[in-house]
């Protein structure tokens, strides 16, 4: 009787744990309102301290109020997936799909984000970086959500660097036809006047859909504001004019 007990037991816990599981819980859904693909570069043109601040800027927006009250209000639910891209294509998912419905559910995340860059790799190919490979690095994120949603958000972070690189013709053209809404946010160089060159940049060759969010940060003193801005456009509903900050 006591080995049934104890076997009834291990069952219910094993039960319980796998429902907590972020992808036990996204199959467990099969529509959100809103699929975010947070796509951070982490390449080896990332100082340690722009890297650290794309990810304290990521977890604080996540963390909010003003952001869970955006995308969690009136009953909705969010798909989360956070991803480092380097320029070597490759990316490593820190964070995989996760459903959040709650602003515990937001913290947790945030957790298990900040838990898992401590220990994500620092790439060491020198191949350049570009926030187009982001996009097509996020697509591919997306084609694996276990779920459907309703808006389709990538979010991507960078390094600007006047290089004069240009995007694959057609790349964002691809995705405003997939019905995507691409934001992106960038450092431009501290002590340079790059801050409206790299806005400019993500302007006319990344960001697209209704809405989408661009804008440079000189340095990191304005990155985190300009995250939690576009964090809460991502998760509100789309619509209106395109925006820039």
């Amino acid at each position: 009787m006591k080995l049934r007990t104890r076997i009834f037991s291990s069952l219910v816990t094993a039960a319980i744990a796998t429902v907590a599981s972020p992808s036990a819980e996204a199959r467990q859904r099969s529509t959100v309102d809103t699929a975010i693909v947070l796509a951070v570069e982490n390449s080896i043109y990332v100082t340690a301290v722009e890297r650290e601040a794309q990810i304290s800027a990521h977890v604080a927006a996540l963390k909010s109020p003003a952001f869970v009250d955006r995308a969690l209000s009136n009953d909705r639910c969010l798909g989360l997936h956070y991803m480092e891209w380097s320029g070597d294509g490759r990316a490593q998912t820190i964070l995989p799909w996760m459903v959040i419905c709650s602003a515990d559910k937001a913290r947790e995340a945030a957790g298990m984000i900040e838990a898992a860059t401590a220990k994500a790799e620092i790439p060491v190919s020198n191949v350049s970086a570009s926030p187009v490979d982001a996009i097509d690095l996020a697509h591919e994120a997306m084609r694996t959500m276990p779920f459907a949603a309703r808006n389709k958000i990538i979010n991507v972070s960078t390094v600007y660097a006047d290089e004069g690189m240009q995007p694959p013709s057609g790349t964002r053209s691809r995705y405003e036809r997939e019905d995507y809404t691409i934001n992106a946010v960038a450092f431009a160089p501290d002590g340079a006047d790059m801050t409206g060159a790299a806005t400019d940049y993500l302007k006319q060759h990344i960001i697209t859909g209704k809405g989408a969010f661009a804008a440079a940060s000189p340095g990191i003193s304005t990155y985190p504001t300009l995250v939690l801005q576009s964090m809460l456009l991502a998760a509100g509903e789309r619509g209106g004019r395109r925006s820039t900050f």
